[in-house]
């Protein structure tokens, strides 16, 4: 009769092979994928139940190999079902373990997941320090897989902090790495993260393009995740383009596929998205309707980033809607958090919308101050609006100081 602790090693053996298979049934997409979250949910209790008795016992080199290995044996599973700071926590024991063992490999992967945790709870600073020190790594073991996932998700980090021409020189390396290594879903996922830098530097046609062969290739391989993404991705991209009610038609397509796998991270930021169109095609209320139901998602997850976009949006609306103090109140809160988690392109969006209030209102001084912060994010990044916003702030000034003067005169 096996000791308690073979009865322990052996159910968290058998588990981390449960999780690790479910994890490749996942990624053979489509009904597949269905088949492993519905398996996955069974035997979730189950393999929590495994990995606490690692935790425990990870002083034997046995064990702490177990905690080494089941972050990664679940990686696509445990990015959809698990909460950001648990799967911070399983990260952090698994890289202590990895190091305790001399696992440079798993080094690697567990220190560009954790960067992917935190960028996903908006702490981009730290996310940032993880993928570099993996880059490191990577390329020291010549990892060119892991390299080309860290360059993708390191051209995220940048894209987040408001600096999408070095988001887009990183995706377009770790593109030709995937391409290389002939790996489609990873192809998929930096074509459409490439797509959202060019939305953001305001070169629409060109992200749909991205996004689009993105599409195809999730919609081929079955990664209902990517698809949903993509056709998110895609409905922003025409919604820039003032094509709010074919956006809108894309939103729900993508909160389908979301809701059907379950990705609540996916399901809040595409209900943020979509209150966006919604206020793009003039409806106000539906769009206040979505941003609260995103923000809720938001904060049961505990990402901060996109806490941060919908308290922004929430203010838009209800400026739309003449509730001037109510937006004043939510954009104040925005440009708090955005500036707390490093978010400068939120910052920028939201100092100028509080300053068309200020504009409005008559404070011309406070208004110039506001805006100037989004002209010099967009002059940093070459964005093709700087010219006309630099404009609006020049005739600005041109108001303040005749009011003054006026003032002074008599």
């Amino acid at each position: 009769m096996p000791s308690l602790r073979e009865a322990h090693l052996q159910h968290t053996t058998y588990y981390l092979s449960v999780l690790s298979a479910v994890n490749e049934l996942y990624l053979q997409g489509s009904d597949s994928a269905m088949q492993a979250l519905t398996q996955f949910d069974r035997e979730w209790a189950n393999v929590q139940a495994g990995h606490r008795w690692t935790i425990s016992n990870d002083a034997e080199d046995e064990v702490a190999a177990l905690c080494d290995a089941y972050p990664d044996a679940g990686a696509f599973v445990l990015n959809l079902r698990q909460n950001p700071q648990d799967r911070i926590a399983w990260l952090e024991i698994a890289l202590d373990a990895a190091r305790r063992l001399n696992r440079r490999a798993s080094e690697c992967a567990h220190l560009d997941n954790l960067g992917f945790a935190h960028r996903h709870i908006g702490q981009l600073q730290v996310a940032m320090n993880y993928y570099n020190q993996s880059l490191v790594i990577s390329r020291e073991i010549d990892d060119r897989h892991g390299e080309g996932a860290i360059l993708n998700n390191l051209g995220n980090a940048f894209a987040a902090l408001g600096q999408p021409q070095r988001a887009i020189k990183h995706h377009e390396q770790a593109l030709a790495i995937r391409h290389e290594l002939n790996d489609p879903r990873g192809e998929a996922i930096t074509l459409a993260n490439l797509g959202l830098a060019y939305n953001t530097l305001g070169q629409y046609e060109k992200a749909i393009r991205y996004h689009k062969q993105a599409l195809a290739i999730s919609h081929e391989i079955g990664d209902l995740q990517g698809e949903g993404a993509d056709l998110g991705n895609l409905a922003l991209a025409y919604d820039n383009l003032r094509k709010s009610e074919r956006a809108i038609e894309y939103y729900h397509q993508a909160l389908t596929v979301v809701r059907k796998i379950g990705d609540r991270q996916g399901e809040g930021a595409l209900l943020g998205n979509l209150g966006l169109a919604y206020h793009n095609a003039g409806q106000p209320k539906h769009a206040i309707a979505s941003y609260q139901e995103a923000l809720q998602v938001s904060r049961e997850i505990g990402d901060l980033q996109s806490e941060s976009r919908h308290l922004g949006n929430l203010g838009l609306a209800y400026d739309k809607l003449g509730e001037h103090e109510r937006a004043v109140d939510f954009y104040e809160r925005r440009l708090i958090m955005a500036r707390e988690i490093g978010d400068r392109r939120g910052e920028a969006c939201t100092s100028w919308n509080l300053g068309l209030i200020y504009e409005r209102k008559g404070n011309l001084a406070r208004a110039i101050e506001l805006m100037r912060i989004m002209v010099e994010f967009e002059r940093e990044i070459g964005h093709p609006d700087v010219e006309a916003d630099s404009a609006h702030v020049n005739v600005l000034c041109a108001r303040l100081a005749e009011k003054e003067e006026s003032e002074n005169s008599v």
